[in-house]
């Protein structure tokens, strides 16, 4: 049964602002809320999006089910928006030695979902450390995160449907979406997770090619501004799960910008940010009680999740459809409001 209650968005990084464009969009009555907007690690991420990912090299979990709704949902809030937030780059990631490539290409040649992701193989790459060639993937780029919460923000703002401060109690469906600081603080329930603080500097590096990322256990990413300046990280720190950045996490970060390029550079500003992680990188949603509902878990992914999540959560909720299984918080043990 289609509702038409006014939905309470409370949290506003990339999950909360991924919530208000799809009701946007539906033309369905929200608003947005935040009570410590510095506070959200979504002002901090790099938004990444590599279809193959980790030193396996397999593809993000279900990515043929996310990744067009993730690029044509940024296109839309793009063109509503009159501003450039998703950067289209290649992701190249140099093998570890000889043995690494051979495993690869057996790889794609027996695993279509793959070698879909493949655009080449390049041997000649005098930028970085690359005895071996690289891959060089496709369908990846960078969404300019902080950009797309602050602009999201102030758009809705100025149509009084964003509020910082205090959340009031609502009588209306309300959406949790508080990211890492509400895994932390176990609120509104209580989940085991694995959140990870990560530390990004950016840099600048006139010498490397500014239309392509490159990856390998640290990731460079053009910031798009094409001024020379990169952004990259990110080390993962499970004990430290603040906001703020450390000398250990510089030196990790430096440590592998320099087993990666061989091109001088020099660094410009330093952040940190906490994943919220509650299952590797797979998101969650589903019902408390009383008209409440959850999302979170993005992890280091959010950027291909976030849209199809939400959108899946919002149909829960207005259309009463079925949660699947694989997002489902019921799957989780929780300890109540």
């Amino acid at each position: 049964m289609l509702r038409e209650d006014t939905v309470t968005i409370i949290g506003a990084g990339l999950a909360g602002c991924s919530l208000a464009w799809d009701l946007h969009f539906r033309g369905h009555p929200f608003v947005l809320r935040e009570d410590q907007p510095e506070r959200a690690s979504s002002l901090a991420a790099a938004g990444m999006l590599a279809p193959i990912t980790g030193k396996a090299l397999n593809p993000s979990w279900r990515i043929s089910e996310y990744h067009e709704d993730a690029l044509a949902f940024y296109a839309r809030v793009e063109s509503e928006l009159e501003t450039k937030l998703w950067y289209s780059y290649p992701v190249v990631r140099p093998f570890f030695d000889a043995k690494d490539r051979r495993k690869f290409e057996r790889k794609c040649e027996a695993k279509p979902a793959v070698a879909h992701w493949v655009d080449s193989i390049e041997d000649d790459l005098s930028h970085v450390h690359a005895d071996a060639g690289a891959l060089v993937q496709k369908g990846s780029g960078r969404l300019y995160v902080k950009k797309f919460v602050q602009e999201t923000r102030a758009y809705f703002g100025s149509r009084g449907l964003y509020q910082e401060g205090p959340i009031p109690l609502c009588s209306t469906p309300v959406i949790y979406s508080g990211g890492a600081r509400s895994l932390i603080e176990q609120n509104p329930i209580k989940l085991s997770h694995r959140c990870a603080k990560g530390e990004i500097l950016t840099i600048k590096a006139p010498d490397l090619p500014q239309d392509r990322i490159l990856s390998r256990g640290t990731w460079i990413v053009p910031t798009g501004y094409e001024d020379g300046t990169f952004l990259a990280g990110a080390n993962y720190e499970w004990d430290d799960l603040t906001n703020t950045p450390t000398a250990a996490g510089k030196e990790k970060v430096l440590a592998g910008i320099s087993r990666l390029i061989n091109v001088p550079f020099e660094v410009i500003s330093h952040v940190a940010g906490v994943r919220p992680i509650i299952r590797q990188s797979e998101p969650v949603i589903g019902s408390l009680e009383s008209d409440q509902y959850y999302m979170n878990g993005l992890g280091s992914k959010g950027v291909l999740y976030a849209p199809k999540v939400a959108h899946t959560l919002l149909n829960h909720i207005l259309l009463d459809h079925p949660i699947p299984q694989e997002l489902s918080l019921a799957e989780l043990p929780t300890t109540g409001l």
